[in-house]
């Protein structure tokens, strides 16, 4: 038993070690949690978890169908995700790992949440454990290129992650905005048109600020007045 715990933590610390580092400053009380807070949270429960440290109620080595219980606790992590419990999410996310370490939507569950708080390498570093476990999910793709572009807005690696995401689902959206921008922020502003139109026309409502950028540029996108 003490062998599969060690397994289990020694797996979890050679995905996380990179970022395992506790940063930024608790919020005044009363104060809803900044941008700064919530980073510094994320990495303080990364760190915990890498550490063996967040004293679970769950154990994965007593739950009886540790499988499904982590697929649960990936719904009940975007269910604090929405309500803005970020700290709760990350633990839910976290321990869905814990109970299936191939369970791909867990590792893009803690990906995603660290996208959008602005904790770069560890979402990159959860993308590409996502990856690993399954290798045709076109979200998993388009999130690692974007958030490789965040870092690098000349990234070599992301219009490769496009066209996998592209491949796996040519019906994804997302793919082809990112795309756009990616080959927007390049100064080529025809493809990246033919990027966005292909997004449009699978259902992606395009912000009137970014008509205006392609308007500009002499692309009038469909549904442009």
């Amino acid at each position: 038993m003490n062998r599969i715990r060690q397994k289990t933590q020694t797996k979890i610390v050679l995905a996380v070690a990179v970022f395992a580092t506790l940063t930024g400053t608790l919020s005044a009380e009363g104060a809803p949690p900044s941008k700064a807070d919530n980073q510094a949270a994320i990495r303080q429960i990364i760190a915990q978890y890498a550490n063996d440290a967040n004293q679970d109620i769950e154990d994965p080595l007593h739950t009886p169908d540790p499988k499904s219980r982590s697929r649960e606790l990936v719904k009940l992590g975007w269910e604090f995700l929405k309500v803005g419990d970020v700290k709760s999410a990350m633990k839910k996310f976290l321990l869905a790992v814990k109970m299936d370490e191939d369970n791909a939507s867990a590792y893009f569950a803690a990906g995603f949440e660290c996208s959008i708080e602005d904790c770069l390498d560890e979402a990159i570093t959860f993308y590409r454990l996502a990856l690993k476990r399954d290798n045709t999910s076109a979200p998993t793709y388009a999130n690692l290129a974007k958030a490789l572009l965040l870092q690098d807005k000349y990234s070599k690696e992301a219009p490769q992650l496009l066209d996998a995401a592209i491949q796996a689902d040519p019906k994804y959206p997302e793919s082809y905005v990112t795309y756009a921008r990616y080959l927007a922020d390049r100064d080529d502003w025809t493809d990246a048109g033919s990027k966005m139109e292909q997004a449009i026309a699978l259902g992606h409502q395009v912000d009137s600020s970014v008509r205006k950028d392609f308007k500009k540029h002499g692309i009038y996108l469909s549904g442009s007045h």
